[in-house]
């Protein structure tokens, strides 16, 4: 195999001919953590962060924790210092990874590494996070996967001067700030969205006059209705399989509900399952049409919801997902979708998840549902205000998405 100039073939491909390859122990001190006696509450309180893998994923940095320990309870354990990195080795989450931002401990599930002064710990926490899918194979195949300290401390990786290695960390922490700043950004705005939602959806917009209600104060001229009495339709898809139908490379849009994207009310098209013409016709039942809104009604998505657009059409969809189709003239899609998003329904749907294992919705439970209906003006003038945030929403996502690519 021909090595380009400046390069050479390693057991890890190829690198940099400056650059080595070392055993993770060559490059720090391999820590496995340990879990106080949980019968002893005094070595648990509120003095030192110890983390399990529940902590770790969501952030580089290891901010804090469910868990904390007492002085006691931490002197019992294995002290890392700020800027060890963190790596699950045992369980469904193995390759999570995390750095300590502070003094810390952690569980017997996470393996960690205390670089030494000629290694940038944020140069390990890229390499190993581009590099763990290359480890697995080293995984136990027992009951419960796991890499244990001795294999966890043979794993190779390229190591470049230490100036590289700090230059690469640089560029790439540059990029996950601007994701971090990305993502608090779009938690901020949906902060703001839901202080809005819970104004324009029980107060209205310029009203001086309010009334009691199912839904508590509302203005005056409003009136509430169950979503059967401004529904046209209201009913559910069908597995292409309860006929006999497979699905397809290519063929219509069939819609299931890890499709429907409930940040944005839209879809994630590139999750669709495609049926041929045969399939949709004979589930005609649940063709969809455009401005139907599709609302997730079991297990753990229950609530889910999406307004079917132009651009997703022709579309079928399966039983988790009701279809409801509104009165036109009379009830703005958008302004239902906003309702059906928000705490006067999502209220409901959180009592049900809290008194059922598995939570299902059927479709007179949905036509129940109690609904504020302004006049159809400020239905539209609400849903354009609401709709706006979520379009901002959306693109900041779309901003995370190629942050995450580059």
């Amino acid at each position: 195999m021909m090595v380009q100039d400046g390069y050479k073939m390693t057991e890890l491909g190829e690198i940099p001919e400056e650059w080595e390859v070392k055993k993770l122990t060559d490059v720090g001190d391999i820590i496995t953590g340990s879990t106080p006696k949980t019968s002893n509450k005094d070595n648990y309180g509120k003095d030192y962060q110890w983390v399990s893998p529940a902590d770790m994923g969501s952030n580089k940095y290891i901010l804090k924790t469910k868990t904390m320990l007492s002085e006691k309870g931490f002197n019992l354990t294995r002290k890392l210092p700020k800027g060890s990195i963190l790596v699950t080795c045992i369980g469904s989450t193995i390759g999570k990874m995390g750095i300590a931002n502070e003094l810390i401990s952690t569980n017997q599930q996470i393996n960690s590494i205390v670089c030494n002064e000629k290694i940038n710990n944020e140069y390990i926490y890229y390499a190993l996070d581009y590099r763990f899918i290359n480890y697995m194979g080293l995984v136990s195949t027992q009951a419960v996967p796991i890499i244990n300290k001795t294999t966890f401390s043979l794993f190779q990786i390229p190591i470049p001067s230490i100036s590289e290695q700090q230059q690469i960390a640089e560029i790439l922490s540059t990029t996950d700030d601007l994701i971090t700043k990305t993502e608090e950004l779009i938690e901020k705005t949906k902060q703001i969205k839901q202080g809005l939602m819970q104004e324009l959806l029980t107060k209205g917009i310029g009203h001086t006059e309010f009334k009691d209600s199912d839904l508590g104060r509302i203005p005056k001229e409003w009136e509430v209705k169950p979503l059967r009495e401004i529904s046209s339709v209201i009913t559910k898809g069908t597995t292409p399989t309860t006929y006999g139908f497979s699905f397809v490379d290519e063929g219509i849009n069939f819609i299931k509900i890890e499709s429907v994207d409930d940040s944005s009310g839209g879809f994630f098209k590139d999750k669709f399952a495609k049926i041929d013409e045969d399939c949709y016709n004979k589930l005609s039942r649940s063709i969809l049409e455009l401005n139907d809104i599709l609302f997730a009604i079991a297990g753990a998505t229950i609530g889910k919801s999406a307004l079917v657009t132009e651009d997703v059409l022709p579309a079928n969809t399966n039983q988790a997902l009701a279809i409801i189709r509104l009165y036109n003239k009379v009830i703005d899609h958008r302004f239902m979708l906003q309702v059906l998003r928000s705490n006067i329904v999502q209220g409901t749907i959180m009592n049900i998840k809290s008194n059922t294992a598995q939570p299902n919705l059927n479709l007179e439970q949905i036509g129940n549902f109690i609904m504020p209906v302004p006049s159809y003006a400020e239905q539209i003038r609400i849903s354009a205000v609401l709709s706006n945030i979520d379009d901002k929403v959306k693109k900041l996502g779309n901003r995370k998405q190629q942050l995450q690519e580059i």
